[in-house]
């Protein structure tokens, strides 16, 4: 049971940071003020998927 919770985690864990990165490169450059709950957003999610991982690991 362990290591199937382990392996959905890490295929969103997959997704996330395909999906992420790129929308968040492309809209500081149209709007500063999106940047900034765009990044506020991207280090909660990064945040709860390094707590996931932690919590995963142990």
């Amino acid at each position: 049971r362990l290591s199937r919770v382990e392996q959905s985690r890490s295929t969103r864990t997959i997704s996330n940071t395909d999906s992420r990165p790129a929308a968040s490169r492309s809209v500081p450059i149209e709007n500063s003020s999106t940047t900034l709950s765009e990044r506020f957003q991207a280090q909660q999610e990064i945040n709860r998927l390094k707590l996931e991982l932690a919590i995963a690991r142990s």
